[in-house]
């Protein structure tokens, strides 16, 4: 499943038909509500250029889905890798495509890997977990103001 309408759509589209995959790939297009799809992969893979922090890496392993991303931005930040997803070099599809047929190809690992993710996001990024880090910083500021 591709998701989006960027401006490579028509060319993945045309690679597909070409290799002969093409009833096998869905091109969904635009979506803003991405948890009904998350729920549907097997495997997420950000094959990203650059980022942040992406919010879709957060969304995806708290569903529990297994994770492969490019290491960019703050992804790093995230991902421990062969813990909670698998980290590659971006514009290294080889590495890309053997990190899918790893998680392919090995069921337990992949499992656990999608059970440590969103162990992760319970953890770290969850809506208390924030909420306690911006109260920690906003009395911080707020006492080092009555000083």
């Amino acid at each position: 499943m591709i998701v989006g309408d960027g401006t490579l759509k028509l060319q993945l589209q045309q690679h597909a038909r070409l290799s002969g995959v093409e009833q096998r790939v869905v091109f969904a297009g635009f979506h803003r509500n991405f948890i009904d799809l998350y729920s549907l992969m097997d495997i997420s893979v950000l094959s990203l250029l650059r980022e942040g922090t992406p919010m879709a890496l957060l969304e995806v392993m708290a569903m529990g889905v297994q994770v492969i991303a490019a290491d960019v931005g703050g992804v790093s930040q995230i991902i421990c890798p062969d813990h909670n997803g698998i980290l590659v070099t971006s514009h290294d599809p080889k590495a890309m495509s053997d990190a899918i047929l790893r998680l392919l190809t090995n069921p337990d690992e992949a499992a656990r890997s999608a059970i440590n993710g969103r162990n992760t996001v319970a953890k770290q990024y969850s809506a208390e977990r924030m909420a306690r880090d911006y109260e920690t910083i906003c009395s911080n500021i707020l006492a080092g103001s009555h000083r």
